[in-house]
């Protein structure tokens, strides 16, 4: 049992942007926060 929040920024580098996050269970979107967000930064994973 694997969950991974994954982090996005929308909008520019140098701008604020918004945040978005989705987790994931075992390769399975099960919450999102923003939909069509690109470039994931995973921040946390716990097993």
């Amino acid at each position: 049992m694997r969950r991974a929040i994954y982090l996005y920024k929308l909008g520019k580098e140098n701008d604020r942007g918004v945040l978005g996050a989705i987790m994931v269970k075992d390769g399975e979107i099960i919450a999102e926060g923003f939909n069509k967000v690109k470039n994931p930064i995973r921040l946390y994973t716990a097993r």
